[in-house]
């Protein structure tokens, strides 16, 4: 016949770290998200070159929308956006998609910035995690 003892020390101590972990967690996920956000996205969306103008172009570029990209921290994370009011029809809305005709083709999707800098966000909330716990 087979005994076995086991015997679980300091699980108060271990209780007492889950629980403080648990208490900042999200607020420090957050803020990772954040800080990839600004690190990872918007820095790389106020310098993503416009495409070439079209020959015989009339319009005058004010490059406001190159400088209009933003993110704030929110509860779930992060909210990157663009002020300008006709960003989504040049460079697509937050699913890719909504970019005019004419855009279509020439210019690139914020989207695929968000999601080509997604491996960073991911490393970046694993070692906070590690950091955490």
């Amino acid at each position: 016949m087979f005994r076995f003892t086991f015997t679980q020390r300091h699980a108060d101590a271990v209780t007492q770290n889950l629980r403080a972990a648990a208490n900042v967690s999200q607020r420090r996920l957050n803020m990772t998200t954040y800080d990839w956000s600004q690190m990872h996205v918007v820095r790389h969306l106020v310098v993503k070159p416009y495409p070439s103008m079209r020959p015989n172009q009339r319009y005058r570029r004010t490059w406001r929308l190159q400088a209009r990209w933003k993110s704030e921290a929110t509860d779930g994370g992060a909210r990157i956006y663009n002020e300008q009011p006709y960003a989504g029809y040049v460079v697509g809305d937050e699913g890719g998609k909504g970019q005019a005709w004419m855009h279509a083709g020439r210019w690139w999707l914020a989207r695929d910035v968000v999601d080509e800098a997604q491996p960073k966000l991911r490393d970046m909330l694993v070692r906070e995690m590690d950091r955490i716990l």
